[in-house]
């Protein structure tokens, strides 16, 4: 457990005011992204001398939230606007480069003053403490424009429309970029400008992936090219040889029967203009299907390997999305097996109602039986990825008869005691901490990280929640894996916070009342280095449910098992199908 929490005294409740140390990081990260890291120690700080005050049989009971977030959390809220306004939304579907495209920032006053700025606005713009908005480099017409749009005063409450104007920095490109109105929290007014920014969406990357089979690398050059940038920017963007890129670049002018870069980014822009509206939120993907619930939800579900093949249910994880690499196809194609993957409410593109997170378990289980009677399948077995664990046994226990087994794959086992958070690795513990203590803080704090990946930072933020794993390290190098875990990150809050605080509320505390509910086969494969959930706990686990329980260890992977390892998964699976 967190350092200090030995020998706890006070009250039972106890609470996070946010010092100046904590202040700076959250508003810091809420415009820098690379702050992220800096905020969470100082969050760390903060958690762990707020659980210090708290009795240790407090600590360990299974009961409501300790940690009381009255003085904090207005501050994270308002940093999550921040987000929201300079960058990336839950619901925009940038790329993971945008953020980094977004580059400058400014905070301005109602007297012109610039009260913050970003590293690059400093370093392109040769800002100093206490500039004022007429030192911009920008021509006397726009600086008139910049002056009127400026808060008429610290209370200003009034809405301005959004001003779009050019900045030209010494020796450097003209820089489009745009000002809005903007407030942190009950502070003064402020004119907020941040660079321009085109939305490249996911739809656009799938329908040129589609109609002129791009790679993702292909797909992530064109995008940045659409945001106006060069072969050596984009070099440095994604961390590649610039002869890389150029070789990247024929491919695309190939593919696309373009002579020029000009013509393909004209391509996406005319392609991006005939989009279908998809109405709440649903993505129209070619493999997407959507299920008409009883309730009136529309539940988005995908199959994954030969459409003949024998069915088994896949339940993703929290944090780890749906897709599945190459070999992990071809090893499904090669068992004559198929995954039917329905997507949870709230995550990626499903709809979700607003009910308690207690249960949310329960309310799955149905829609799982009308899936189930959808496909016309009577009894199948349920792959229960990470968190998708909670789901399965609740499935079984509700609906007994649909389930032939459970295999629960990377630690899905219940947590008896927060003493087996002693074993996490540091960035893990730190978030399943917030979840069950102080969850009402998981939003600004998922969204913080998103951002970071956003900006660039995806190496930064997998390395965090990876740190004690080499094995899951080396296997991230892979950038087919890696796109998999962070484009996973990114379904999970597609919609916002809804889905990971639901499922957080459960992976945090005992559910063991699921397992005890059902009587079907379990078959546990597990990496012996898993940084989240340690090799030990499943295996009491298994010793727990003898009866019923296999364990497959394997010996050489971490928590990302199912990627590293998916034929011990699917032939778990073959062995249910008998």
């Amino acid at each position: 457990m967190f350092a200090g929490l030995e020998g706890l005294s006070g009250s039972e409740a106890s609470r996070i005011a946010p010092d100046p140390e904590l202040l700076q990081a959250i508003y810091g990260t809420a415009v820098t992204p690379e702050n992220y890291d800096t905020l969470m120690e100082a969050w760390q700080r903060q958690l762990e001398r707020a659980l210090a005050s708290v009795p240790r049989e407090v600590v360990e009971a299974d009961g409501p939230p300790i940690i009381d977030l009255s003085e904090a959390l207005p501050h994270l809220e308002t940093s999550g606007h921040i987000l929201d306004r300079l960058g990336r939304t839950a619901h925009d579907g940038v790329t993971r480069h945008s953020a980094m495209r977004n580059g400058l920032h400014m905070l301005i006053d109602h007297q012109g003053r610039v009260v913050w700025h970003n590293a690059r606005a400093a370093r392109l713009l040769d800002l100093r403490s206490g500039a004022h908005i007429d030192s911009l480099p920008v021509d006397a017409a726009t600086r008139a424009r910049l002056r009127a749009a400026l808060p008429r005063g610290p209370a200003d409450s009034s809405r301005r429309a959004t001003l779009a104007f050019v900045v030209v920095p010494p020796g450097q490109a003209p820089l489009h970029m745009v000002a809005t109105p903007g407030k942190v929290g009950e502070g003064p007014a402020l004119l907020v400008l941040r660079s321009a920014t085109s939305r490249w969406s996911p739809l656009l990357a799938e329908m040129m992936r589609d109609a002129f089979d791009l790679s993702a690398a292909e797909l992530d050059v064109v995008s940045l090219m659409v945001d106006g940038f060069d072969l050596p920017e984009i070099a440095r963007a994604r961390d590649r040889k610039l002869n890389t890129v150029r070789t990247q670049l024929k491919a695309i002018l190939r593919k696309t029967h373009s002579r020029t870069q000009a013509q393909v980014i004209r391509l996406a822009l005319s392609l991006a203009a005939h989009l279908p509206a998809t109405g709440q939120g649903e993505r129209r993907r070619h493999d997407v299907a959507f299920l008409s619930l009883t309730s009136g939800r529309r539940m988005p579900w995908r199959r994954l390997g030969p459409e003949n093949g024998r069915p088994a249910l896949f339940l993703h994880g929290m944090l780890d999305g749906i897709g599945i690499s190459d070999r992990a196809h071809e090893i499904l194609s090669r068992l004559g097996l198929q995954l039917i993957a329905p997507e949870r409410p709230f995550f990626g593109s499903a709809m979700g109602e607003p009910l308690p997170p207690s249960r949310a378990v329960a309310a799955f289980a149905d829609d799982l039986d009308a899936l189930c009677d959808h496909l016309k399948v009577e009894a199948l077995p349920v792959i229960g990825h990470m968190a998708g664990s909670v789901y399965a046994f609740g499935f079984a226990a509700r609906h007994p008869a649909r389930v032939r087994a459970i295999i629960c794959v990377a630690g899905g086992v219940p947590i008896l005691s927060p003493r087996q958070f002693d074993l996490m690795s540091r960035r893990q513990r730190l978030v399943a901490f917030t979840a069950r203590y102080a969850p009402a803080a998981l939003p600004f704090f998922l969204r913080a990280g998103i951002r970071q990946i956003d900006a660039g930072g995806e190496h930064r933020f997998v390395d965090a929640l990876y740190e004690s794993s080499p094995l899951d390290q080396a296997l991230l190098r892979r950038q087919e894996i890696f796109e998999i875990v962070t484009d996973g990150v990114r379904y999970a809050v597609e919609q916002g916070h809804h889905a990971f605080e639901t499922d957080s509320y459960h992976v945090v505390r005992d559910w063991s009342a699921l397992v005890e509910t059902t009587d079907c086969p379990v078959t546990l494969i597990h990496g012996r280095h898993d940084p989240v959930v340690a090799a030990a706990t499943v295996e009491a686990f298994h010793q727990r449910n003898l009866s019923r329980s296999r364990l497959r260890m394997i010996e050489d992977a971490g928590q990302l098992v199912y990627h590293s390892h998916p034929e011990a998964v699917f032939e778990a699976v073959i062995d249910a199908l008998g």
